[in-house]
């Protein structure tokens, strides 16, 4: 069996507000799956953070 390997020429791209939303995404962390609700958690600190970058300014 031959695995494809990822051309490292190109950064992946990944839209993290939409990954994080997405309820069929599967996402891990320390080899354990990520509940749907951990996923809200870290999309609500990210939003926090852009709205602190906004608010600074």
């Amino acid at each position: 069996m031959h695995t494809k390997q990822a051309d490292t020429s190109k950064p992946i791209e990944v839209n993290l507000d939409e990954a994080l939303q997405d309820k069929g995404m599967v996402m891990k962390f320390n080899g354990k799956d990520l509940s749907d609700t951990a996923k809200r958690g870290i999309l609500n600190i990210l939003e926090m953070l852009e709205e602190d970058k906004h608010d600074s300014k």
